[in-house]
């Protein structure tokens, strides 16, 4: 599967799982709130790439769920619901879809990935 996430901010990710556009939002909304500039690290056309000193859970870290819920709870005084006994991927794509329901998200597009 490949997940396209767009961003209000206008920047797009391209993941194989939600949990890694979890940690690609999380890492954005750290940009947003920080003094740090992201320095340009590779662009090839249309495609930047960005490095970061800032650290985010990966993927298969137990606490990034938690880091997003506390993320969105600091943005919005809300916390998304999901189902908590869920495994971690299909937590995190609930998460997703409420992220694009309040707007921080502008489009999630699921395909097979090439």
């Amino acid at each position: 599967m490949a997940i396209h996430i767009h961003y209000e901010s206008g920047s797009v990710s391209h993941v194989r799982t939600p949990l890694h556009g979890l940690t690609y939002w999380l890492l954005e909304q750290l940009h947003l709130f920080s003094d740090e500039k992201l320095e340009l690290d590779v662009e090839i056309g249309r495609v930047k790439m960005f490095r970061s000193n800032l650290s985010v859970p990966s993927h298969d870290d137990e606490q990034l769920i938690p880091s997003v819920v506390g993320a969105i709870e600091r943005r919005w005084n809300k916390t998304p619901e999901f189902d908590e006994e869920a495994d971690s991927q299909d937590q995190a794509l609930e998460i997703l879809h409420w992220l694009e329901e309040w707007g921080d998200i502008t489009e999630l597009e699921f395909n097979k990935w090439p």
